[in-house]
């Protein structure tokens, strides 16, 4: 279905669908009578109206994507990877170490863009667009970790670039970077995980499951694919708290929140969410896996975990036990070569954004002492 929903003629044609019923139940009225017409006339309208605004959403989605790719040129190489077009971003001097940015979630480049800016004066800073994201060419579903691990240090390859000697992971995007590290140990030398998600995560379905899953991911793919995501009312990053955005994307705002809002992220994010659960034997978990990487984890500082509402006394414990372990699990993946730092207090999962100069203090320092950069002249 996911694979349905990533061609770009899907909306269209379920809007059709939507439009073909509502003709057959306006058609279908002439032949009853009393409330069953009632019923089918209305239907036939209501339906019949639905598939035009389905129309118009489609065709403004189309349009919007489009309008921002002509005005928004990618800043970064567009390269060729097993039939995805990929666009790779790299910044700084190219003789220096790579350093690998992967932002938080199943996320576009755009969101490392502070850490890219902050970092090329003296590291190669790349970031990728995985496909289906930012301004890269379309995937397909579903995608494995090991397909994104593939993809990511392929686009280096064919982009001209050296292979990540470090990498920077936030959120989702830390868990990705250790993963990244587990395939490629003898290249990786150094990681940086910012709040990263734990591998415990990975082991527990955080969002719940069943029905209520179901439609929140329907509810996004929706919104996306037929133009409510451009009502600036019904869209996340417009609104006050999110303010903080604008310096994240910079002069690609636009180009960014419209990314977002590009149906083929929503639907690769929600394929990507079940790798890390479904392949155990991908994921890198156990103490000492990433035994020869130098690791940076900053994190927040601990607050008492709050349980989930109905859960017993024993299982509120484990909870507890769970998270507070989850926190500082990363730093068990390479034991002798580890360091933990907290960032401020009252900081929130976001800090990389809202405590960027603390953030980039410590990672330039790891940097420095793991992977210096040439000596400048």
């Amino acid at each position: 279905m996911l694979g349905f929903l990533l061609l770009p003629i899907a909306p269209f044609l379920i809007a059709a669908v939507v439009l073909t019923l509502g003709l057959w139940a306006w058609r279908a009225r002439v032949r009853r009578a009393g409330s069953m017409r009632i019923v089918l006339q209305t239907l036939g309208m209501f339906t019949v109206v639905l598939a035009m605004l389905l129309l118009l959403g489609a065709t403004i989605t189309v349009y919007e994507q489009a309008k921002t790719r002509r005005a928004y040129p990618a800043p970064g190489k567009m390269v060729d990877f097993r039939g995805s077009s990929l666009h790779v971003w790299c910044e700084g001097p190219a003789s220096a170490p790579t350093v690998l940015l992967i932002g938080g979630g199943h996320s576009q480049a755009l969101w490392m863009r502070p850490m890219l800016v902050g970092l090329s004066d003296r590291w190669r800073a790349c970031a990728v667009d995985r496909a289906g994201l930012g301004w890269s060419g379309g995937g397909r579903v579903p995608v494995t970790l090991d397909d994104e691990i593939d993809q990511m240090h392929g686009a280096l390859a064919a982009a001209g670039e050296h292979f990540a000697v470090a990498a920077i992971g936030h959120s989702g995007g830390g868990e990705f970077a250790m993963n990244y590290a587990g395939a490629y140990p003898d290249e990786v030398k150094a990681l940086v995980l910012l709040d990263p998600s734990s591998p415990a995560y990975s082991l527990v379905d955080w969002r719940g499951s069943g029905l209520k899953v179901r439609l929140d991911d329907c509810r996004l793919v929706f919104s996306t694919m037929f133009g409510l995501a451009y009502i600036d009312a019904l869209n996340p990053l417009h609104q006050p708290d999110m303010a903080w955005l604008h310096d994240v994307f910079g002069k690609y705002w636009q180009a960014g929140v419209t990314w977002e809002a590009r149906p083929a992220s929503i639907i690769e994010g929600i394929s990507a969410h079940k790798p890390p659960g479904s392949e155990p034997f991908s994921i890198v978990r156990t103490p000492g896996a990433l035994d020869a990487q130098s690791i940076l984890l900053i994190t927040q500082v601990p607050d008492p975990p709050r349980p989930w509402p109905g859960l017993s006394k024993r299982e509120a414990k484990n909870f507890v036990n769970l998270l507070n372990y989850a926190r500082i699990e990363p730093l068990y993946l390479s034991p002798h070569h580890s360091q933990l730092v907290y960032a401020p207090p009252n900081s929130t999962h976001y800090f990389l954004y809202t405590q960027a100069a603390f953030t980039l203090e410590h990672v330039t320092q790891f940097l420095q002492r793991e992977v210096p950069p040439p000596a400048q002249k």
